[in-house]
């Protein structure tokens, strides 16, 4: 009986220290993504701060431009009494040759020209102006959007593999009707697009994919996909899947030496084995 104990002990202590080995890992683990992630937001800082460099040469660019408008006005101006006194001087002088007429005629003309032209590029500038602003907005956005989703897909979905591409046409269902009754039944978002003998998984609960990852393994496994099925599925899956976490949770806090903890802890427990660390 002693014998029996002291094996029985030094296999728990062997126990032990593989699993205390485990949980290193995963702080390592754990370490890496925080490393991963703390570049990807230096990343994100380092667009920011390229893009408030862009704003500052905008707003350098726009004082120049108005600068520039102000002289454009102030040529206008006299551009367009050039042009009144000469219409005036033509009015009054009787005695012009029919060239120097047409001489004087055609300097009113290109003045008033020149003075088209210059609201015209006027124009252009302001337009110039807002799309650069747009294009600042923009490459802002773009940043945060990529790197944001970079970090987070990893932990949002799951991939699901078909043996055949035929089986999406079922798993959709006639008008979508078998999607829709999956995603209902399972809480999570399930998407059918082109991506070669696979199915996208998502949603941020991790249950909720496993659910409907193991929902549609025993599916196509079976073939008779229809709503009333998939409902029966999701169920039966969903109770197999609440008796696992427990039975993981006794487990884990048996093997960790804890006693009296409480039910709804020792499920929890049994829960983290399928949360995605960050």
């Amino acid at each position: 009986m002693k014998s029996d104990y002291e094996d029985h002990k030094n296999t728990r202590k062997v126990e032990l220290k593989e699993r205390e080995f485990e949980i290193k890992q995963l702080e390592k683990e754990i370490e890496a993504k925080e490393s991963r992630f703390k570049e990807k937001l230096a990343k994100i800082e380092e667009k920011a701060s390229e893009v408030d460099q862009r704003e500052s040469e905008i707003d350098v660019i726009r004082q120049n431009l108005e600068k520039q408008l102000e002289i454009v006005a102030k040529k206008k101006e006299e551009l367009n009494r050039t042009v009144e006194k000469q219409i005036k001087e033509l009015e009054s002088i009787a005695k012009l040759t029919e060239a120097q007429a047409k001489e004087q005629m055609l300097e009113a003309v290109r003045g008033k020209a020149e003075t088209e032209a210059m609201s015209l590029v006027k124009q252009k500038i302001e337009e110039a102006k807002e799309t650069a602003n747009r294009e600042a907005k923009k490459i802002v956005i773009q940043s945060i959007q990529r790197m944001g989703a970079e970090y987070t897909i990893e932990n949002t979905v799951s991939v699901f593999n078909l043996e055949s591409d035929d089986m999406k046409g079922q798993i959709i269902g006639r008008e979508g009707r078998n999607i829709r009754a999956l995603e209902a039944a399972t809480g999570a978002e399930i998407v059918v697009d082109d991506t070669p003998e696979a199915i996208i998984i998502s949603s941020f609960d991790p249950i909720r994919r496993e659910i409907a990852r193991l929902s549609l393994k025993k599916l196509t496994a079976d073939g008779r996909i229809h709503p009333q099925r998939i409902e029966e599925v999701v169920t039966k899956v969903k109770k197999q899947l609440d008796e696992q976490i427990k039975e993981i949770g006794e487990r884990t806090v048996i093997d960790l030496d804890i006693h009296g903890l409480h039910p709804y802890l020792v499920k929890m427990v049994g829960r983290m084995r399928f949360r995605s660390s960050y």
